[in-house]
């Protein structure tokens, strides 16, 4: 887990946190509804089976303006409909309230009326893997980040949707700028000051930041935290924020390291609010792209956003992660797929995504636990860097190198973009 042995904090008191979730998750973070699953372990370039589970609010079910007459009309007669949230949150998307498995219901409305977009209000992973968390755990390191150079001329700005930049504990000053210390896009990660990580995904956002900037050190970046107050990601708090940066910034790359599967039984439910979202920025924004996160579940089936390359190439980057060709513990010069990332036609880009090192904040503990449940040790993040694995930082040192190119050469990031994928997958091998 760690190249030298963890520090270990008071066994009572992580015996404590162990037994008690609310010590160790806040209510700003907390997993959904408490519940952890396990998966039978993926092999790479096997026949998995299903995707994991979807997570979705369980009495919201999401339809588009279109379909909105038709679709009550049919929840009224299934006797499931217990009311309505205003449009207006998404655009050209409607909220319905029902009673029971909103995914069950979205089922049964798609088999009676095929043509309706229609799924469950879904919630979002930072890392598709059995808790709403990134895929591994950082750990703490005093290696410097793999560093890249300026851009010859001022690049387009970038923008972070995930958890939001963490301002306490102080960050190193080029991090610190991209958020608006008064808004509510900083990341509380230590809410009770008991020096441990709020959450496994904590500090998330900032890492990812960090990779930008050590790639591309003069990029302009921008963070938002998609999270809504109880602590969910949805499809719809991501088009609010997606909308909000565009209309704070001119925003022209989206970096958007998070994700969820589509059910496709009886027809095929949807992402409604986060596939009407991408066709949108994609028509209004015809100099932008969106570079996301492939997942890391080693499977073919796609992950959106990123699974939307497939659909729309010229505007979505959907990248998977590289590892290393070890020798003797020694990276050697080629590389290969990491073993976790997700792969297939629909990713076409592919970027360093095992030990990557970026910032995490300093001086705090992070409790790690066995798969079963228990905890194993801590540690504590003396120089303010982590390593960490996942393809959720593959695409931000896709989208840094994309808008260098398209700074060096005068060119949209969807021109540069479009130059550099040339028909095949774009792979930046890193150093």
């Amino acid at each position: 887990m760690n190249e030298k042995p963890l520090p270990v904090l008071e066994q009572e008191r992580i015996e404590a946190l162990a037994g008690d979730p609310d010590a160790f998750v806040p209510p700003r973070h907390r997993e959904i509804e408490g519940k952890v699953m396990v998966w039978p372990p993926y092999l790479p370039g096997a026949t998995n089976g299903p995707p994991p589970t979807i997570f979705y609010k369980p009495g919201e079910l999401l339809t588009t303006v279109k379909f909105e007459d038709e679709v009550r009309i049919l929840l009224a007669e299934l006797g499931v409909l217990e009311g309505e949230i205003d449009e207006r949150q998404a655009p050209g998307v409607v909220t319905f309230l029902v009673t029971g498995d909103s995914l069950a219901v979205a089922r049964q409305v798609k088999q009676r009326i095929p043509a309706a977009p229609v799924g469950p209000h879904h919630v979002m992973a930072l890392a598709p893997q059995p808790s709403i968390g990134p895929g591994g755990d950082p750990r703490p390191t005093a290696e410097l980040p793999a560093t890249g150079v300026a851009a010859a001329n001022p690049p387009a700005p970038i923008a972070v949707i995930d958890t939001g930049m963490w301002m306490e504990p102080r960050p190193r000053p080029e991090l610190a700028k991209t958020v608006d210390p008064a808004s509510d896009n900083v990341e509380v990660v230590d809410a009770q000051r008991d020096s441990i990580v709020d959450h496994r995904g904590s500090g998330h956002g900032g890492f990812i930041t960090g990779v930008i900037l050590s790639r591309l050190p003069n990029a302009d970046v921008h963070n938002y935290d998609a999270f809504e107050p109880n602590a969910e990601l949805t499809e719809i708090s991501i088009v609010q924020r997606v909308d909000q940066a565009l209309a704070d910034h001119d925003i022209v790359v989206l970096n958007m390291s998070l994700g969820s599967y589509e059910d496709k039984t009886c027809g095929g439910t949807e992402l409604v609010a986060l596939r009407r979202g991408i066709a949108r920025w994609a028509r209004q924004n015809s100099d932008g792209i969106l570079v996301a996160a492939a997942g890391n579940d080693s499977v073919s089936v796609p992950w959106y956003p990123a699974g939307f390359a497939a659909e729309y190439p010229d505007f979505v980057v959907s990248v998977g992660a590289l590892d290393a060709w070890r020798r003797e513990d020694k990276p050697g010069a080629r590389t290969r797929a990491a073993m976790f990332s997700n792969y297939g036609s629909w990713v076409t880009a592919w970027a360093p995504g095992v030990d990557v090192v970026s910032d995490y904040p300093q001086g705090l503990h992070f409790v790690y636990f066995a798969p079963g449940g228990g905890p194993v040790g801590t540690g504590r993040f003396d120089d303010g860097r982590a390593k960490w694995d996942g393809t959720s930082f593959a695409a931000p040192y896709a989208a840094a190198e994309i808008a260098r190119y398209a700074a060096d050469h005068g060119l949209t990031p969807r021109q540069a973009w479009a130059t550099i994928r040339g028909g095949r997958p774009f792979v930046v091998f890193g150093g």
